[in-house]
């Protein structure tokens, strides 16, 4: 999608922009949607991102804000859970 307009019918949405202040933007207008949002950049969770991929020791992890996820009406799997480092913010 090149526009957050645009977004309707979407479950997963893998945010890949890099400016904090767009990602922060597109997250804010995505909130009152029930989209899981993905992303990798630095700070995609204090920009109110829901999943966050990051490498540590070389390898891919994750992170995840429930509190989000909770405001966006989405339950992660406990499974996934236990394998992500969860934050609150």
């Amino acid at each position: 999608f090149s526009n957050v307009e645009d977004i309707d019918d979407c479950h997963i949405l893998f945010v890949s922009m890099q400016k904090s202040a767009e990602i922060k933007q597109a997250l804010s207008n995505l909130k009152s949607k029930k989209i899981l949002t993905v992303g990798d950049s630095n700070d995609f969770i204090q920009q109110g991102g829901i999943i966050q991929f990051f490498r540590r020791d070389n390898k891919i992890k994750i992170r995840i804000n429930q509190d989000v996820a909770k405001e966006s009406d989405l339950s992660i799997s406990s499974k996934l859970l236990r394998l992500a480092e969860i934050v609150k913010l």
